[in-house]
């Protein structure tokens, strides 16, 4: 509504940022952003997650999170370096306006490299040999569809218990 009222009262975006700056304060300002990086992290790292655990999907972005950064680290890539550099700046630029409009489509430009970081740090991971790497992908194949049952069953089980 704001918005609609600026449009209206023919107010520029220069005069709406000398009263937005007139009527908060630094401590605000900064609180705003504090509080925005808090949420936006939790968004980037909800975004990395399957779409069906709502909120708990954070529970899966973080490790992938993590091998991601880990593997950014041990690889020095250019195109790290670059994914490092726009992860950061849509951090911060994005904490600004989560009061205004937060939401994973935001975020879409930065999942898939993110996502294929991740997945290239856990090839690495991988053991070597044929046999163990065949045995160890049954094993994360049958914990996989094991967890993703239990997370989808007690998801539903909440939500009907909330309806």
């Amino acid at each position: 509504e704001q918005f609609d009222a600026m449009l209206a009262s023919h107010t520029t975006t220069s005069e709406a940022a000398r009263e937005y700056f007139a009527t908060h304060s630094v401590a605000s300002l900064a609180q705003r952003e504090l509080t925005g990086l808090v949420w936006e992290l939790f968004i980037i790292l909800r975004s990395l997650g399957p779409t069906p655990l709502d909120d708990s999907r954070v529970l899966f972005g973080i490790p992938l999170a993590l091998l991601a950064v880990a593997t950014m680290a041990a690889r020095r890539r250019p195109e790290h370096r670059l994914l490092l550099v726009w992860g950061l700046l849509h951090w911060v630029v994005f904490a600004w306006y989560v009061p205004i409009a937060a939401g994973e489509r935001f975020v879409m430009p930065l999942l898939i490299p993110l996502l294929a970081i991740a997945a290239d740090g856990l090839v690495r991971l991988w053991p070597t040999s044929r046999t163990s790497r065949l045995r160890a992908l049954v094993i994360l194949g049958i914990l996989w569809c094991a967890c993703w049952a239990i997370a989808t069953c007690v998801s539903s089980s909440l939500s009907q218990r909330l309806s």
